[in-house]
């Protein structure tokens, strides 16, 4: 038999904050859509395993390993089994020091806190589940934005009607995959999503945004 359970946390910083990706420091000072940490948790014959997945730019390897601790010490997920990772949202708070920006050392910290709770809750909210998986094709939206040049360089948001221009450089993953967790009732319960394509919506503006992946 197999149980999972799911949880959400917010994890929208507090404002005025530095925002992530672009270099420069750019300052958030209103919320378009709230930032969330999504956990799954996963048993079968006693073992469990679970997935974080943070509306922030990136999670860098050390907070991974303090979310892994902290979790296994509270909640006896193995820090092996639990695979934490972010959507990479260009209009998310300091989560790492890149350019001018510093990272927020006390908005990781609330931010950590409030995972291993995120977790905590996934875990006891197992039930017996059924799993369902399914793929499709997305080929209207995502796009390869860089093109080789018949000098042999590459132009990021390059042309392809520019005289110089010759091909995009490669090719773009259109699959959409699901994996669906329901219920013995038949009650869905929550999902896993992936799907590849870069969150740079409200980067460079005064906003916090979990991006697409988070309407989606």
């Amino acid at each position: 038999m197999i149980r999972a359970g799911f949880a959400v946390a917010d994890i929208t910083p507090s404002l005025p904050c530095h925002k992530l990706g672009w270099l420069r420091v750019v300052t958030a000072e209103r919320v378009a859509d709230p930032l969330f940490a999504k956990a799954a948790v996963f048993e079968a014959d006693g073992e469990r395993a679970g997935f974080v997945v943070l509306d922030t730019l990136s999670v860098r390897w050390t907070q991974v390993a303090e979310i892994r601790r902290r979790t296994e010490a509270a909640h006896g997920i193995p820090a092996d089994r639990l695979m934490v990772s972010a959507t990479h949202s260009h209009a998310g708070p300091a989560v790492a020091s890149s350019g001018d920006v510093r990272r927020d050392e006390a908005y990781l910290e609330e931010m950590t806190r409030r995972v291993v709770e995120a977790v905590g809750d996934a875990v006891r909210k197992l039930e017996p589940v059924e799993i369902w998986y399914g793929r499709a094709c997305e080929r209207r939206i995502a796009h390869n934005r860089r093109v080789v040049q018949r000098d042999g360089t590459v132009k990021t948001h390059g042309d392809l009607d520019a005289p110089d221009a010759m091909f995009v450089e490669g090719p773009i993953d259109q699959e959409v995959a699901v994996m669906g967790v329901r219920s013995a009732a038949g009650k869905p319960l929550g999902c896993l999503v992936n799907y590849a394509l870069h969150p740079t919506f409200h980067g460079d503006d005064d906003a916090i945004s979990a991006n697409w992946p988070g309407v989606l």
